[in-house]
């Protein structure tokens, strides 16, 4: 579950409202994902459905109030969707102190990224207290605009330039391994934890100023550099998180 800590004074059926309202306003919150002949289409029902908790920790010593904060967000996170009966999200609030709340949100990831989610958490706020709300951009809209333009040839030149770009790479990383890879993959992995220093972050946030890049690149490409010494290969094909922001001025 994605956490977010507030300072203010909530009212549970207030938000409650809001959420129904929210609901109504956006048809994401209302998809389910149905088959039609055999093939996984997204479905918008009338009705307003989702899952919402209330939760007055506020009374809980400090420490039991860290570990219930701790493993309710794990339980959460873990917890089921049922694509085809819905909803895929819900909300969980506690009260901590005296004005001061967390919001637990949860979403299936064919509805929402964290690019969304955000918005979600910013139209719920702006909602709750009566602020001045756009009109929803509908997905299934943004779609329809989409396959619409790739069925007009709109991306065509694009599609050209990286199919020539990428003409001739495998899109697979030859490294020594301790074991023979398996015909079919797993996708089973884990997660290798380093930490830096301060000191270390503080000339790597230098470095990349100096080099007009951000942080990021920097060790995307110190990561890359690696991968080459190992692999022995010129073209690396790595996957990058993108997010895109608008800004004024």
């Amino acid at each position: 579950a994605i956490t977010c800590y507030i300072e203010h004074e909530f009212d549970a059926g207030k938000v409650e409202r809001t959420l129904r309202q929210m609901t109504q306003k956006h048809d994401i919150f209302r998809t389910t994902i149905q088959l039609v002949d055999s093939e996984p289409q997204q479905c918008i029902g009338e009705k307003t459905k989702f899952n919402f908790k209330f939760d007055d920790i506020s009374q809980l010593p400090e420490q039991e109030k860290q570990q219930w904060i701790l493993s309710t967000a794990r339980q959460e996170g873990l917890q089921e969707f049922n694509l085809e009966h819905g909803p895929l999200f819900s909300w969980r609030m506690s009260k901590t102190h005296a004005n001061e709340y967390i919001i637990m949100l949860t979403f299936h990831h064919i509805i929402s990224d964290g690019w969304t989610v955000s918005l979600c958490f910013k139209e719920f706020m702006s909602l709750y207290f009566g602020q001045p709300s756009t009109p929803a951009a509908q997905f299934k809209d943004y779609s329809l605009e989409e396959n619409q333009k790739l069925n007009e040839g709109y991306y065509d030149e694009s599609i050209e330039f990286w199919q020539t770009k990428l003409n001739g790479t495998e899109g697979k990383l030859d490294l020594a391994t301790d074991f023979p890879r398996p015909v079919y993959p797993s996708f089973q992995g884990g997660y290798v934890h380093n930490t830096i220093t301060a000191k270390d972050n503080h000339k790597l946030i230098e470095f990349a100023a100096k080099h007009g890049t951000t942080p990021f690149h920097v060790i995307l490409t110190a990561y890359q550099i690696l991968l080459h010494k190992y692999s022995g290969q010129n073209v690396l094909l790595s996957p990058r998180l993108l997010n895109v922001s608008c800004h004024n001025g």
